[in-house]
């Protein structure tokens, strides 16, 4: 029978490196972590950004231009942003006005967090029931780079402002499209007392 070789006197006998699995599943495991991360770095990106939307303070943003796809005599745009509640712009056509709109420009772009909207004429209950109001508005934000995004907006029939999260960068116009009305009949007009914008 062939001898087994031995280590000669005053060595040591040379050890085979084992392959450390629980090395590679770690890099694996890391790999993964970072393609997940950059696959989902807009979703990451949009939580951060929704998240701090709650804590950073926002502010009033005022447009620079108001304008309109038509408008009922003494029922300009520019009212629908002139700080009171009994003035409200109203488009020409009479009943639920579905397609007239109501549009705001802004001179620097900035992260409108959320808008306000008054509906109706007035924020007085007899004033506010005397003319149509907005049931459901299309608001369409155009950011610098010309890229437009479209949240539908279900308001309630009820007077005094009402706040929608919205959470767009980089916005610099604004547009409200009318899409349904409350109490439209063809002796009222659509009346939005005033449109107000939160952003950061």
């Amino acid at each position: 029978m062939p001898s087994s070789r031995q280590a000669a006197a005053g060595t040591r006998p040379k050890r085979r490196r084992r392959f450390r699995y629980g090395t590679l599943v770690t890099i694996l495991v890391i790999a993964g972590l970072v393609a997940a991360a950059w696959f989902a770095r807009a979703s990451i990106i949009t939580f951060f950004n929704s998240a701090a939307d709650r804590v950073v303070d926002s502010s009033a943003h005022n447009p620079t231009g108001l304008t309109a796809s038509s408008s009922a005599d003494g029922r300009g745009p520019e009212l629908a942003h002139d700080g009171f509640s009994d003035l409200s712009w109203a488009p020409a056509p009479t009943g639920p006005a579905v397609g007239e709109w109501l549009a705001a420009t802004f001179d620097a772009p900035y992260r409108l967090v959320a808008v306000q909207i008054s509906p109706g004429a007035s924020v007085e209950q007899a004033d506010f029931l005397a003319q149509a109001r907005p049931s459901t508005m299309l608001v369409t934000t155009t950011d610098a780079a010309g890229q437009t995004q479209d949240i539908r907006l279900k308001l309630a029939d009820e007077p005094g402002p009402q706040r929608f999260d919205v959470g767009v960068d980089d916005v610099v116009a604004v547009q409200f499209t009318i899409e349904g009305a409350y109490g439209a009949s063809p002796d009222t007009h659509v009346s939005v007392a005033e449109v107000e914008f939160i952003g950061r």
